[in-house]
């Protein structure tokens, strides 16, 4: 997530609710006291990076987002061997 902060601070991010990712872990932290711990570790240097209770700066970034207009949402979308069209 904060890589994703990172690039999101210089790059656009577009919306494309089309698409989804599926992390390779599967919520391993409800099985695994090991990483329950790396999660609640990550969870808690994101926040104190980045702000416990309000963040002004991702309240910025995401009023930034732009969705994918609905004409090119028909278009654009991945192919057969994963890469985006258009």
């Amino acid at each position: 997530v904060d890589l994703c902060r990172r690039i999101g601070a210089t790059y656009k991010t577009v919306f494309y609710p089309t698409v989804s990712v599926t992390h390779g872990y599967a919520k391993g932290s409800y099985n695994s006291l090991k990483l329950l711990t790396y999660h609640l570790r990550s969870a808690f240097k994101y926040f104190s990076k980045w702000g416990w209770i309000y963040d002004a700066e991702r309240a910025s970034l995401n009023n930034r987002t732009a969705p994918l207009p609905a004409a090119q949402s028909e278009d654009v979308g991945p192919t057969h061997d994963g890469r985006i069209s258009e």
